[in-house]
């Protein structure tokens, strides 16, 4: 389940979990690829909890198997933005290429973690950052930061992500998590 908080922007942006539903567990790389394809019409999707894990062998000259390429699931049509390629990684941005022919996108430093990460898009109308934000359902360091870093960028447009702030008001009861 994802939570999407949007700000004034010109870009068409889209907040998605799947880390929970077991028919996306099943084939995570598979699926995402099948996610981004069906949604090519939006210009940014943020994934919270994507699937990072084994892509291929690459040659090596010291395993005849090749060394294993660990990373996210990419897309012809999408620019991959994670901040680490890592299992712990929790939050995957994905820029439509069609975007690229018009803006320059870049992470913004101090926003960068396996929880949260910044894109700064450069534009000829000026710039324009988006935060994707994963926050651990045992601790919400993710949203504390949000609510008390005073060092947002100026140009921030949208913050979206899985803040795991569940709620009788939101959330669909889980008896099984205790809520």
């Amino acid at each position: 389940r994802s939570y999407i908080f949007r700000l004034n922007t010109e870009f068409d942006c889209e907040a998605f979990s799947y880390r929970k539903d077991k028919r996306w567990r099943e084939n995570s790389s598979l699926n995402t690829k099948s996610f981004l394809e069906a949604n090519s019409d939006t210009d940014i999707i943020f994934i919270q909890e994507p699937y990072v894990g084994h892509i291929r062998n690459i040659p090596s000259s010291s395993d005849p198997m090749g060394t294993p390429l660990v990373g996210g699931t990419t897309h012809p049509k999408w620019t991959l933005i994670m901040p680490s390629c890592s299992e712990s990684t929790r939050v995957a941005t994905y820029i439509n290429t069609f975007c690229l022919r018009s803006a320059s996108p870049h992470i913004v430093p101090g926003f960068c973690s396996n929880y949260n990460l910044c894109i700064r898009i450069a534009t000829s109308s000026g710039t324009a950052s988006f935060l994707n934000v994963y926050a651990h359902p045992n601790s919400h360091d993710a949203v504390h930061d949000l609510l008390f870093h005073h060092d947002l960028p100026n140009d921030l447009r949208y913050i979206g992500g899985d803040f795991n702030l569940h709620h009788p008001d939101w959330s669909i009861p889980h008896p099984d998590l205790g809520f």
